[in-house]
């Protein structure tokens, strides 16, 4: 076997070594943030977090990913709010209300959905207040202020399909043009993640 390919292979052993370990870090640390959330799930908690994702919003509600902590470990929740006030990226929120343990449903594991983000545990419409505003960077700054023109001076459905095509703003059609959208199948027009992808600042997004 000659030195070239004897390199190669013991690079790749690394590198599955290192895959592994990576895999049982995270493994361990989800298990540990898991064990930690069992005595808070089913109560009212009141929490300080930051907002880590840009918010999610939806044609009635906005879903937060929150970071927090509990018992000195650092935890992601996702926050269902209402569509007002507006929060963003960076915002810090004092949240009180109910942390529940993400549901499974027959059809669709959203706790291993959401698992898979990083996500362990969820609220639905907390009580919020916003303690300090964050600083959004330059990007995000033109994405919202291209939001608001969109928004402001287009009227829907207009507006919803090109927000969904230029912002990825999907989550803001009804679900009555969603169905007009799959009938005339169209709707994967508003799935295209080309210039989204792009635009869209993600720090590590109802059950779709």
């Amino acid at each position: 076997m000659n030195k070239p390919r004897i390199i190669f292979l013991v690079v790749c052993l690394i590198l599955a070594i290192f895959v592994i370990w990576r895999f049982q870090v995270i493994e361990s640390r989800i298990e540990n943030q898991e064990a930690i959330l069992q005595d808070y799930f089913g109560q009212e908690v009141s929490l300080e977090g930051r907002v880590v994702k840009e918010p999610d919003v939806r044609s009635n509600n906005t879903r937060l990913t929150v970071e927090t902590w509990f018992s000195e470990t650092e935890i992601k929740i996702l926050a269902t709010v209402s569509r007002y006030p507006e929060y963003k990226y960076g915002d810090t929120l004092q949240i009180k209300g109910g942390l529940q343990e993400p549901a499974i449903f027959e059809d669709f594991n959203y706790k291993d959905y959401l698992k898979t983000k990083g996500i362990l545990a969820v609220m639905y419409y907390p009580q919020v207040e916003l303690k300090s505003q964050g600083q959004a960077s330059a990007l995000l700054n033109l994405k919202d202020k291209l939001r608001k023109n969109i928004y402001s001076s287009i009227p829907p459905p207009q507006s919803d399909i090109l927000g969904a095509l230029i912002l990825g703003d999907k989550n803001r059609i009804s679900d009555n043009f969603k169905e007009k959208l799959n009938i005339a199948g169209i709707r994967h027009l508003t799935a295209v993640s080309g210039m989204h992808d792009r635009i869209t600042i993600s720090q590590e997004n109802d059950f779709v």
